[in-house]
């Protein structure tokens, strides 16, 4: 068996917004021992965790070890946009029933949708595609003018939106 060690952590730009919001974090001891595990995950991200979780749900037996050399979840999930798509029904319902499950905060986990304006011919373009592909699965949307923009943002950049009801936003840090 070979031993490694890391001799460097990931270099990060600084703390991201999401963190921020938490505040401080536990520091963990790093590991100093030999483990034995059947399953060894790699990265304590969104991806990391839902496959830690999903791997304990098949198997609750199995000896699963997650590594993480930073902060759970300082990498690129923490570092994300937050948004969960409406397309993605199968890993919303498994991140719900995740935030019951371990009692997290319901306040990282918002169904309140999103809104994807457009402030060019391209971007209205793109948002229509998007409603008719959406339409096309049997998803709901609602394109708004840029009234409707005007009077949710204040301000008169957008020419419209595409409001998205079944996205969920959410705090990946937390």
């Amino acid at each position: 068996m070979n031993r490694r060690s890391v001799t460097r952590l990931p270099a990060l730009p600084g703390l991201e917004a999401w963190n921020a919001i938490l505040g401080p974090a536990p520091v963990y001891a790093p590991l100093a021992e030999a483990r034995t595990a059947d399953v060894v995950v790699v990265g304590a991200g969104c991806a990391g965790l839902t496959a830690a979780r999903r791997l304990h749900q098949i198997d609750s037996g199995a000896r699963i070890l997650v590594l993480e050399a930073g902060r759970i979840a300082e990498g690129s999930a923490g570092r994300n946009s937050g948004f969960m798509i409406d397309l993605n029904r199968e890993a919303i319902g498994f991140a719900g029933a995740a935030m019951d499950d371990y009692g997290i905060d319901r306040n990282f986990f918002d169904r309140a949708g999103k809104v994807n304006g457009a402030a060019s011919d391209t971007a209205q373009a793109h948002n229509r595609s998007y409603a008719a592909h959406l339409a096309s699965l049997g998803e709901g949307s609602e394109m708004l003018d840029a009234q409707d923009m005007r009077e949710l943002t204040g301000s008169a950049y957008y020419r419209s939106r595409l409001y998205t009801p079944g996205t969920v936003m959410l705090q990946p840090a937390g």
